[in-house]
């Protein structure tokens, strides 16, 4: 199960990235690239809540709970001078 949630985390991880612009993922959206089942996707979003990668914004006018991941995007968007500091 270790293995198959490091799996799941670099998926998803890769995910977040490309979604970088929107600067967060839904529960659906994951279920929709993944094919995962809902309970798969919530799972998987929470343990990276409770490691610390991500973030969660229940604020939305929509209801959808969205999973911020701050360390996807300042690690893209470094630049060499903070990569000096």
């Amino acid at each position: 199960m270790k293995e198959q949630l490091a799996t799941f985390r670099t998926q998803l991880e890769e995910f977040a990235r490309k979604h970088k612009a929107e600067g967060f993922v839904t529960v659906e959206q994951v279920e929709r690239k993944f094919s995962w089942s809902t309970g798969r996707a919530i799972d998987v979003l929470e343990t990276l809540l409770k490691e610390g990668l991500a973030m969660i914004d229940d604020g939305h006018r929509d209801g959808k709970r969205r999973y911020w991941f701050p360390c996807v995007t300042l690690s893209s968007d470094s630049t060499g001078a903070d990569a000096k500091s």
